[in-house]
């Protein structure tokens, strides 16, 4: 699964600013294990990185993420 904001952190800066001002979830972490702020820096996309910076995005290191579900995983999730 892809989030939609990880989807546009590919390339798509209107869409990603989009998304995050309906709330989408700036540091959800994909089936790769990636944020949409390491999806955008994999991917060469300096403006949309600092747009997901200034948004409070983060990249995850998975191992040293908190399991799925724990009060830390929400917050970093958005929830």
């Amino acid at each position: 699964f892809l989030s939609p904001l990880t989807a546009a952190a590919e390339g798509a800066h209107s869409v990603a600013a989009w998304l995050l001002a309906a709330g989408a979830p700036v540091n959800a972490v994909d089936r790769f294990g990636r944020t949409p702020l390491a999806e955008a820096a994999l991917a060469d996309q300096g403006e949309l990185v600092r747009l997901l910076v200034g948004a409070g995005g983060r990249v995850v290191d998975l191992r040293r993420a908190p399991p799925p579900g724990s009060p830390t995983k929400q917050r970093e999730q958005g929830g």
